[in-house]
């Protein structure tokens, strides 16, 4: 019986430990998010979100190899938005 009260306390052991973990992983994002906000950091320009940058500059890439004549026409475009993300 006692090895039975001690795998119980060994699974709430567990369980209290996971529960921590999970709370000490929101607070330290939570914390992230307001440092980047401190800093004026845009979420979407940050290391951790890159790779959407980088899957979505490819697809632009290979859009513009396809139908360049096309894209000319969103040059002033493009340009116009690179210059209200640098604000």
């Amino acid at each position: 019986m006692s090895a039975t009260v001690g795998m119980n306390a060994l699974a709430s052991r567990k369980r209290l430990l996971v529960a921590q973990a999970d709370i000490h992983r929101r607070l330290i994002a939570i914390e992230r998010l307001e440092l980047m906000d401190r800093l004026g950091v845009n979420p979407v320009l940050d290391p951790a979100n890159r790779h959407w940058l980088l899957t979505a500059g490819t697809v632009a890439g290979l859009f513009v190899m396809r139908n360049w004549q096309g894209a000319l026409r969103w040059l002033p475009t493009l340009l116009a938005a690179q210059r209200l993300f640098r604000r």
